[in-house]
């Protein structure tokens, strides 16, 4: 494709990045946003079919003009997720002048840490006739540059319980804990988890372990009953304030922006689970930037208490 290089069109075609930075974290999440504007010459209009045509593209080894695609992406969407890289670069306010049309495109990254990458704005007239920005006209390009996302290890996390609930429920004792995990630097906070196995909600360990009291030979033999103490553990997927309830005893989750909870349910009572599921618990903590953390649960104390590790 060889662009067009008049005003015959066009007298205005300019491409910016209007959020505070241009660095995006390559971990195809955050976002940059990048504000496309077009203005026609007097007489000439600009059709919405021709403002759905602009896209972003990069100058290749070749001289072409390509189209984002693989390790750089573009979205006429915005990720509300996600925050924009934080800084301080300040730019003029877009001002767009009478009759100039605008198209905001948000870019992502998974490029090596480092990269600058160039980018122009193409538009298309009709089938055969394409603009670009980088043309000696309009003169229009942006820089990004691609930052690593940040490392972490278990000690960069703060993970706690409080026992929450404790009652009776006819003849079992049920006891709840609510952990909670979050980032120890608290500039930054879990906006997002994925499951990578057991589902948010449903027990991913379970244990029981007969407590029985030796027998006393001076009671009546029908008094002696086996009694268990069993363990569940549990993850709740980030997102709104749930209720969880257990026989009628109930807790809530998620009350805290943030931090990702987890639940330590023990009975004991006379009733002993006949199986369970033991899967293990993988999860993908996403920041406010969109970095990726991957945790996995573990336990101690016979299962009495809840622990992770960072796996990447």
């Amino acid at each position: 494709m060889t662009p067009a290089n008049d005003t015959n069109w066009l007298t205005g075609f300019k491409v910016r990045i209007t959020n505070s930075s241009n660095k995006v974290f390559n971990n195809g999440f955050q976002q940059l946003q990048i504000s496309v504007s077009v203005t026609p010459k007097a007489g000439q209009e600009v059709t919405e079919e021709q403002l759905n045509s602009i896209r972003l593209v990069i100058l290749d080894d070749d001289g072409h003009y390509k189209e984002l695609e693989g390790e750089l992406s573009a979205s006429n969407e915005r990720d509300e997720r996600f925050e924009y890289f934080p800084g301080s670069r300040s730019f003029r306010k877009l001002e767009l002048e009478s009759g100039t049309f605008r198209r905001k495109i948000y870019v992502s990254s998974t490029r090596p840490a480092g990269t600058h990458d160039t980018l122009y704005a193409r538009i298309s007239k009709d089938d055969e006739t394409h603009y670009v920005t980088g043309t000696s006209r309009f003169n229009s390009e942006v820089l990004i540059e691609t930052v690593a996302r940040p490392r972490l290890t278990r000690e960069d996390f703060t993970f706690w319980g409080d026992d929450t609930l404790n009652v009776t429920q006819g003849n079992v004792a049920v006891d709840l804990d609510i952990y909670h995990l979050r980032f120890k630097d608290r500039q930054y906070k879990i906006v997002d988890s994925i499951a990578y196995g057991v589902a948010s909600g449903q027990a991913y360990y379970g244990k029981s372990i007969d407590v029985t009291p030796p027998p006393s030979f001076s009671g009546p033999i029908h008094a002696h009953r086996r009694r268990y103490k069993t363990y569940y553990h549990v993850a709740i997927a980030v997102g709104p304030e749930i209720n969880l309830t257990y026989k009628g005893a109930s807790i809530t989750v998620n009350k805290t922006a943030g931090t990702m909870n987890f639940v330590r349910l023990k009975l004991i009572g006379e009733d002993r689970p006949i199986s369970f599921r033991n899967s293990g618990s993988r999860w993908g903590l996403l920041d406010q930037y969109g970095n990726h953390y991957q945790i996995d649960m573990t336990q101690t104390g016979g299962g009495n208490l809840l622990d992770f590790t960072v796996t990447n």
